[in-house]
């Protein structure tokens, strides 16, 4: 069901107002959200570019805006249009956010896994020297750092999970309480 502009533009004044916690607590003046064309813009550049990755991973320098924009425009999107068709694709969307890692990050988590298939390669050999040599190399390959990377990223996106999922949760029974009291 469509609302009409005025209504759109009350409830982002009632957001607005409501100040608090959550991930609009600093935009607290209707002014500061996004034009709806812009707002669907870098949402569409966005999604665009997840469809052309190869890979779980991929450089932040390849976002089409900031990562702090794409979260700002999904979030909006998602508080105006709760019950949108893209809901699920956009919170699948703000979670993949925090696969998109720095250059050094990713140059780590390659060499690594160049690292791990070459001494993957040397132990299949049998060779007890070849097999000693293999640690090494996974060693000079920053693992420890390449893990602790891949968890952060793992953590982030568990937490950016659970926000989608609050800001869900709270549209809901936003809704449920406006149709109680009518």
């Amino acid at each position: 069901m469509k609302t009409s502009t005025a209504n759109k533009y009350a409830e982002r004044s009632r957001l607005a107002q409501r100040g608090g916690k959550g991930p609009i607590a600093r935009r607290r003046c209707l002014q500061d959200w996004l034009d709806l064309d812009r707002r669907r813009e870098i949402i569409f550049d966005y999604l665009q570019l997840l469809e052309e990755i190869k890979g779980p991973m991929a450089l932040d320098s390849d976002l089409p805006y900031s990562k702090d924009l794409v979260r700002r425009a999904i979030l909006e999107e998602i508080l105006e249009n709760p019950n949108g068709e893209l809901r699920s694709q956009l919170e699948i969307a703000y979670v993949q956010l925090e696969a998109f890692i720095t250059y050094e990050e990713h140059r780590v988590i390659a060499e690594f896994k160049a690292a791990s298939m070459r001494s993957q390669e040397m132990a299949d050999t049998g060779d007890p020297t070849s097999i000693i040599r293999s640690v090494g190399m996974v060693k000079k390959g920053m693992g420890d750092r390449a893990v602790r990377i891949q968890e952060r990223i793992s953590d982030n996106m568990r937490q950016r999970m659970a926000q989608i999922k609050r800001v869900g949760s709270k549209m809901l029974v936003s809704t449920r309480n406006c149709c109680m009291s009518h």
